[in-house]
């Protein structure tokens, strides 16, 4: 074989081999990074999830008993969210901003929570027309939320 055609075929092997994790949709997050986002993410879609029961569980009294355990699981999970570090943080530079930015994610969590919290007491009471302006201010939150903590 020549030595422009092994040249040509190595190159070729090589280009095979990097490509391959890519082409198989295989490729690894770094380390610290696959937890945090998976630990957010997989709270955030059982919150997204329960936001989308009580939707339609908090407009009749008889389905009010049911939404509990939804908004208990939704309070869990945001507890779990509460305390990890957005993906978004490791953009920021600058160390001040960074904990800014991490301390007012901290702070919206928390007052996601009071109001999961609030929306709970009134289910407890059966306050239907309480259940809907704290579920309207839920998603209100998780809107602002989503549009400042996330880059999607």
């Amino acid at each position: 074989m020549t030595r422009p055609a092994l040249l040509f075929l190595l190159s070729g092997l090589l280009l095979a081999a990097l490509s391959a994790p890519v082409l198989s949709g295989t490729v690894q997050e770094p380390a610290g990074q696959e937890e945090e986002h998976t630990v957010i993410e997989e709270n955030m879609k059982t919150i997204k999830g329960g936001m989308r029961q009580l939707r339609r569980g908090l407009r009749d009294a008889e389905n009010l008993p049911a939404a509990l355990p939804v908004i208990v699981d939704m309070q869990k999970a945001a507890q779990a969210c509460k305390t990890e570090i957005p993906k978004m943080a490791a953009s920021i530079s600058d160390e001040k901003e960074r904990a800014a930015f991490v301390a007012a994610y901290r702070q919206g969590m928390i007052a996601t929570q009071r109001l999961m919290l609030d929306l709970e007491d009134a289910v407890i009471a059966g306050d239907l027309e309480k259940c809907a302006q704290l579920y309207d201010a839920l998603k209100n939150s998780q809107d602002k939320g989503h549009d400042r903590f996330t880059d999607e």
